[in-house]
């Protein structure tokens, strides 16, 4: 897959008609899953190349009330364009989203972008899709533009699970509320974070039950503040853990720390990274009297495994 961000879709040139699916795609959930499976068998039916169209920086960052290191994303843009590579889809194109861009009419979106830069024959959106300046382009629009110019439109149907329609933003609700096991039926697999082991106190290790402590990207979302288990990845290896997040009342820490202890595993992992794969929420963080409370505690959480 060929990666094209930045204004480097200024510089490429594309000769061949192609299929485009558009969206944030943040997270990759089963909804946006589905759009994809249109999309790459879309060069059987039209002989294009297949394109996914996304935008750097979320579109909520620059016309929303989103700060720019606000805890908001799913995943980072790495581990999209990880996912979106292992579905033989030839192209991801990350258009900078600028207040120019923002400020696009629905018809100079569709024929400066879709149809100029990427020769667009094909175009595959959800059905909510809203596009152009203050999102006044909808689907009837993109279909009269169909007219237009000459390309086919596929919409594709909400996925539903549990009587709620599957959607980032709910997705992003209930990771928030610690609800890791609904989030995976979303998403279609754990959500997942990953960050580079960092010093801490050795507490942890102290007590017999050390910890890595994760330094993770501040704009993805952490789950409630809570004890969860979860399959931890290192070196391509999966071992059973359990993380803490939030923060350490024990020891009167005041600030959000993410700490995973990692069963029958004693190596030195400083600055690695790590990637951990949530399961299910244990229960809330608890104030102790003392560390040994805390480390029978654990041996508690670890012992539900």
């Amino acid at each position: 897959m060929i990666i094209i961000k930045d204004n480097n879709i200024d510089k490429y040139d594309f000769v061949e008609n192609s299929s485009v699916a558009i969206g944030n795609f943040d997270g990759i959930h089963v909804g946006h899953q589905k759009l994809f499976k249109k999309l790459v068998e879309s060069p059987r039916t039209y002989g294009t190349k297949t394109i996914v169209l996304t935008f750097d920086p979320h579109p909520s960052k620059v016309i929303g009330n989103i700060k720019k290191n606000e805890p908001f994303f799913l995943c980072d843009f790495g581990e999209k364009s990880r996912i979106i590579s292992g579905l033989g889809i030839n192209y991801l194109v990350s258009l900078p989203f600028t207040k120019a861009i923002s400020r696009m009419f629905p018809h100079d979106f569709v024929k400066n972008i879709l149809i100029d830069r990427l020769k667009a024959k094909h175009i595959v959106v959800g059905f909510d899709y809203r596009f152009g300046r203050n999102k006044m382009g909808g689907i009837e629009d993109l279909k009269e533009f169909s007219k237009l110019y000459k390309f086919h439109i596929d919409v594709i149907p909400p996925v539903i699970i549990d009587g709620e329609i599957i959607s980032s933003s709910y997705i992003r609700k209930l990771i928030s509320e610690g609800d890791v096991e609904k989030a995976e039926k979303g998403l279609g697999r754990p959500y997942m974070l990953e960050g580079t082991v960092i010093k801490g106190k050795g507490r942890g290790k102290k007590i017999g039950v050390p910890t890595a402590n994760l330094e993770i990207n501040p704009s993805i979302i952490l789950p409630k503040d809570g004890v969860y288990s979860v399959k931890v990845e290192y070196k391509s290896r999966f071992y059973d853990g359990i993380v803490s997040i939030g923060e350490n009342p024990t020891f009167n820490n005041r600030f959000i720390t993410v700490e995973v202890h990692i069963i029958d595993f004693s190596k030195n992992i400083y600055n690695s990274r790590l990637k951990i794969f949530f399961k299910e929420r244990v229960r809330d963080i608890i104030k102790f009297k003392n560390q040994f409370e805390l480390k029978n505690q654990i041996l508690k959480d670890i012992s539900l495994l």
